[in-house]
């Protein structure tokens, strides 16, 4: 199956695959998909606030689209866990040269 896949955070996402070869998804040119979470205060302890969320929303987050993928946040993913065409960055590591990388990409 060929599939796209379409960074929608505002930096750019290099990869390693299993074959040691990188490769980077620029980031992308207009609006990051993110989301924005609304909290309200519960009680504190001392002075210390204690929160609990009460709704979010994303934003810029295109439908889902056949044959395509989407890098997000690891918050942006989590956020909308119905949705499986959401991929965000693996573990990170920084090469002998000093570029930051993921080692492959997640799902929820």
């Amino acid at each position: 199956m060929d599939f796209k896949l379409v960074n929608l955070c505002d930096h750019d996402v290099v990869i390693r695959d299993c074959n040691n070869k990188f490769h980077t998804l620029p980031a992308c040119e207009g609006e990051p998909a993110r989301v924005k979470t609304d909290y309200a205060p519960v009680f504190y302890l001392g002075t210390v606030g204690v929160n609990r969320k009460v709704g979010s929303i994303t934003t810029s987050l295109p439908p889902t689209t056949e044959g395509v993928m989407y890098v997000v946040s690891r918050m942006v993913a989590e956020a909308n866990r119905h949705r499986r065409d959401l991929l965000f960055p693996g573990a990170q590591f920084y090469s002998d040269e000093g570029v930051r990388f993921c080692a492959g990409l997640e799902i929820l």
